[in-house]
Order: C-alpha cells, then structure tokens, then sequence
C-alpha cells in the first residue's frame, strides 16, 4: 500500500498526479489570496495556481525558480518597478509549494533527511519566536522580519530532500556565481548614481546589506575549492572583485 502510494506521490499514476495537483493548486491559491486580501485580485492568485501545477510537474523549474526569485525580485520590483510588490512573496510562495511537495512525498516514504545542525536550527526557531512573544511584537511585522532568514533554512532542507542530481547541482553552482559577480556593476551602480551609500544592497532587496556579504562569503568559499581541485588561477582572481560590493 505505501508503495502504490508512493508511486502516485512520484507521478507513477494518473490518480495520484491529480491529487498532488489538486492539493498544491488549492494551496497556493489559498497562499495568493491571503497576500493580497487587502486589495483582492484574482488573476494574481490564478498566477500562483499554475505556478503550483509546474512545480509540482517538475521540481528542478522550482528550484531555479527559487533562486533567480530570491535574488532578483526585490530588485526588479522596489528598484526598477517593473513589477507589482506582490511578486516580492514569490520565494516564499514558490518554497511553500515545495516544502508541501517533500512533506507529502517523505511521510509515504518515511524518510526525511535531516543534518547535523537540526538541533541548532530548532534552538534558533525557537529563540526567535520566544523573542517574538515576549516582546509582544505584531505577528504580522514579526512575521516579515522571520522571513528575510528563516525562508534560507526552510531552502536548505528543501534541498537536502529534493533528490537532486549532481548535474544538475553543478548548473545551479555556476548560476549562483553569475549573481554574485552580478551584484558588482549595481552596488557600484546604487553607490555612484543612486547615491545610496553604506545602504548598498544589490539586486536582494532592501535592508539585506549582511545577507549579501554573507552570500558573496559563501561563494568566495566556493570558488576557493574550485582552485583548490582543478588548480586554476582564474577562480582565484573571481575573489576579488567580490569584495567591492562588501567594502562599498
């Protein structure tokens, strides 16, 4: 039986493809609607629907996706306001879907992956919401504050349980290393033009000044272990510039 059942899960049958589809569909309509309560529109919300009905039909969309949303978005909407503020909900929407995808999948298979921070990661959940509640903060305001850095620790399980193939890992390694070196033509271009100063953020958005010399760190860290296996120089010479955006 759990294995019938984790063949629908998988996309093996027609029927369980219809429920996976059904389910995620109503989720995220759900999900579209309440982010846009205040001025309903039901276009926006259908938007999300389909979104569900791709991903779910293939997670690797969702996951690149994920990353170009996360990156770009804010950018794209505050900066150059090529797009409504409601598409800045995209990462969290798009890792929703997802998340509900592996839950689904992981308890008819009875294997969800964990690391060896679980522990720390619960004891900073935990930490957060504590402090949430004895500040008395509004849910809603502490709620927007959690997603700028909870969203990366709900990513990196989701990640850890997609079953991603190493090819395709590879792809989204040279991906992330386009963005970082991305980053330094805008900050210097926020900097120079826009006048923004130490507020340089880059395409994450506002307010993210750390989370992007964090993210410029990590694929620092990156690129010193592409040197360190294939012995070229040139990855070594990608470090460097990565430091103007931090230093501006």
């Amino acid at each position: 039986m759990r294995r019938a059942l984790l063949n629908y899960a998988n996309g093996a049958g027609v029927l369980g493809q219809l429920m996976l589809l059904v389910l995620t569909l109503g989720f995220s309509l759900t999900l579209g609607v309440m982010i846009i309560a205040s001025r309903p529109s039901w276009w926006f919300a259908s938007l999300f629907g389909i979104l569900a009905l791709i991903l779910f039909m293939n997670h690797n969309i969702g996951v690149l996706m994920l990353f170009v949303s996360i990156f770009l978005i804010d950018w794209i909407s505050e900066f150059l306001g090529l797009l409504p503020r409601q598409f800045t909900w995209l990462p969290e929407i798009i890792l929703a879907i997802l998340f509900a995808k592996i839950i689904f999948l992981k308890i008819v298979n009875k294997n969800i992956l964990g690391s060896s921070i679980d522990k720390l990661m619960l004891l900073l959940i935990c930490s957060a919401i504590i402090g949430a509640v004895v500040n008395a903060m509004n849910p809603i305001v502490a709620i927007l504050g959690f997603r700028n850095f909870f969203k990366y620790i709900i990513m990196f399980y989701i990640l850890l349980n997609l079953n991603l193939d190493e090819i395709f890992f590879k792809k989204m390694i040279k991906l992330l290393i386009i963005v970082a070196l991305l980053q330094i033509p805008i900050t210097i271009a926020e900097w120079q033009i826009y006048g923004i100063g130490d507020n340089v953020v880059g395409t994450l958005g506002r307010n993210t000044t750390g989370v992007m010399a964090i993210f410029l760190a990590f694929i620092a860290s990156f690129l010193i272990g592409f040197y360190m296996h294939s012995g070229k120089i040139l990855y070594l010479l990608m470090i460097v510039p990565l430091f103007i955006p931090i230093v501006l």
